[in-house]
């Protein structure tokens, strides 16, 4: 088969096809509902802008099992105990790698809690907050976290994404 010639007054025009519209687009409400009613199951879901406005929500409000997102607020709790213990953020690195409990620095427990989700350093964390001066129960006032349940790790979809977002926002550290 040879290539088509085309002359110099020959045009070639490639055939229209027209995106799709928004409106021909299904809704991310729409679209996140098909996947879930594919999926079965019981789903508790928050989107939301950065700052800004729920996208979709999604049974967001009932208590459920947070598992081991409860280690994020528990070392912002951390950070707090060593900050009401007057540790200046400029020596904050080399305390955590000089000092710690348990055996281990609070360097590797936080790191173990938060990166590799070790249960022992979580535990070995918490201890160590609840033997601290914190008064926790107005710490958790405070920061509008009272209903968040540490020891049954129990919260809401909604109030975990406050969390997320009011740490990236920068409300919980210094």
């Amino acid at each position: 088969m040879q290539p088509t010639q085309l002359s110099p007054s020959s045009t070639f025009t490639p055939e229209f096809s027209p995106s799709p519209s928004q409106s021909d687009l299904p809704s991310l409400d729409a679209e996140i509902e098909r996947i879930i009613a594919q999926s079965g199951g019981t789903w508790h879901i928050v989107i939301k802008e950065v700052d800004g406005e729920t996208l979709y929500a999604r049974d967001s409000e009932s208590r459920i099992n947070i598992a081991s997102l409860v280690k994020v607020p528990l070392a912002l709790l951390f950070f707090q105990v060593l900050e009401a213990n007057g540790i200046p953020e400029e020596q904050l690195r080399e305390y955590l790698s000089a000092t710690g409990t348990g055996g281990r620095t609070f360097e590797q427990l936080v790191r173990a809690m938060l990166v590799q989700s070790e249960e022992d350093a979580t535990q070995i964390l918490d201890a160590y907050i609840r033997q601290s001066a914190l008064n926790l129960p107005a710490q958790m006032r405070a920061w509008g976290l009272e209903m968040l349940d540490l020891e049954a790790r129990r919260y809401t979809a909604a109030r975990v994404a406050d969390i997320f977002e009011r740490l990236y926002l920068g409300d919980f550290v210094s």
